[in-house]
């Protein structure tokens, strides 16, 4: 197993992750020429190894060896507006930092039913850093969310027009949720037998639980080539509970050994591609994410919860269309629209994870090197929608000093003022 990590760390170096670019905290950055098309019907594109990524059977429409190395470059832009009951000012610009995500992706075919294939990649990730400094950082400082995919894909074709895939994923995650005392802050101690407020310095931990930890997942997909000009795809990604082990340290408490557990949700994806004639290619796809199954995230150490937020989220779709224009034999341009749903609902929406519904506008090409090579390149602009964010944390400690009680309410409103991103995409092709 640590041989295995090492594998992926050494491939994976450049991973950052960033506040996610789809639905709740999943990724869809892994191919370049996807991208460029708003990654409609992908699970039916066959242009590159890195449609892998979306479908293991992909490989059946592939001959001699295929290898892709993608590269996302993603700047999001997050800024949070509002206000705790107090009257300090929460808000926040940019809390969402930049990020890079390469990608790798190889196919090799046996002989006319069998081909095997590899990727790199991650699904899931998520970062946020709002700062010692901020108004509001006993719910939210610091959160992260990284996850890493080795993927071993095999497929077969039983007729000619229909080939199925598989692929096991071995997954390596890292976590981090760290809350601080925002300016002003008390804590309500015992001393003597009597509860007393203690000011406590600005940007002290309140709790802050990290961890890494492995899992195993695996998907299946199918491809038919429904006739020489149409194709349709299909698959399947398991859902995986990864649990994080690390340390947590707790404000008045020395640092122990916890546990972090990210239930990570089933993805299901259909993609229709149909060529209208030598020059334009028209696509589409349907995703749903299976968010039902993030209902909270709790930290505990030796048993005891130390730290938890209900999140309580709802399955959410995506819908996506393209189209590509072969312009000459050199030269492929193309565009894509699509509408990210987001799982949260206004009453659960909140800092750490501030998630919105996003559309999706599109424009990239693919030049053609000759002798076997390609280079793709895409941006994206994502347009996020304005939300409200109304949390209320019922903490050990109370920054207004009023109530000096465990279950003090400790209130922000406000919301999401912007929640856009631009990525930038470029990948190199090379079939042999």
């Amino acid at each position: 197993m640590r041989k295995l990590r090492s594998v992926i760390f050494g491939l994976g170096a450049v991973l950052t992750v960033p506040a996610a670019s789809a639905a709740g905290f999943q990724l869809g950055e892994f191919s370049a020429a996807a991208q460029g098309r708003a990654n409609a019907g992908e699970t039916a594109m066959t242009d590159t190894a890195a449609s892998l990524a979306r479908n293991s059977a992909v490989m059946g429409n592939f001959e001699g060896s295929s290898i892709s190395i993608v590269y996302h470059y993603i700047n999001p832009e997050v800024d949070v507006k509002g206000k705790l009951n107090n009257g300090t000012d929460a808000s926040k610009k940019d809390i969402a930092p930049t990020a890079h995500i390469p990608g790798f992706y190889y196919i090799q075919g046996i002989d006319d039913k069998w081909a095997v294939g590899l990727s790199l990649n991650s699904h899931f990730g998520l970062a946020t850093d709002y700062g010692n400094s901020y108004g509001g950082s006993e719910f939210a400082n610091e959160t992260s969310i990284k996850t890493y995919y080795l993927t071993p894909h095999v497929s077969f074709k039983p007729i000619e027009s229909l080939t199925l895939g598989l692929g096991l994923s071995y997954i390596h995650g890292e976590g981090k949720i760290k809350n601080t005392a925002p300016n002003n802050f008390q804590a309500p101690i015992e001393v003597g037998g009597n509860i007393v407020q203690v000011p406590i310095s600005q940007g002290s931990t309140i709790v802050d639980v990290e961890g890494d930890g492995d899992a195993f997942g695996y998907t299946v997909g199918l491809l038919w080539n429904a006739d020489e000009n149409t194709r349709v795809g299909f698959s399947y990604r398991s859902r995986v509970d990864l649990k994080l082990k690390g340390d947590v340290t707790k404000l008045g408490t020395a640092k122990q050994k916890g546990e972090l557990t990210l239930n990570l949700p089933e993805v299901y994806e259909l993609g229709v591609a149909h060529d209208l004639n030598d020059t334009f290619t028209l696509m589409g796809g349907l995703q749903k994410t299976g968010w039902h199954r993030f209902k909270e995230l709790k930290g505990k150490s030796h048993g005891q919860v130390v730290f938890q937020k209900d999140e309580n989220w709802r399955d959410a779709y995506r819908i996506s269309a393209g189209a590509e224009w072969h312009v000459i034999e050199m030269l492929t341009l193309r565009g894509g629209i699509a509408y990210d749903e987001s799982p949260v609902e206004n009453d659960d929406r909140s800092l750490s994870i501030p998630d919105a519904a996003r559309k999706w506008f599109t424009l990239g090409a693919t030049l053609d090197l000759g002798k076997g090579g390609s280079i793709d390149a895409a941006f994206a602009y994502l347009k996020g929608s304005k939300v409200s964010v109304n949390e209320t944390s019922l903490a050990e400690f109370d920054p207004s000093g009023l109530h000096p009680s465990s279950t003090a309410d400790y209130n922000f409103k406000g919301g999401l003022s912007k929640t856009d991103a631009f990525i930038y995409s470029i990948g190199y092709n090379i079939s042999f």
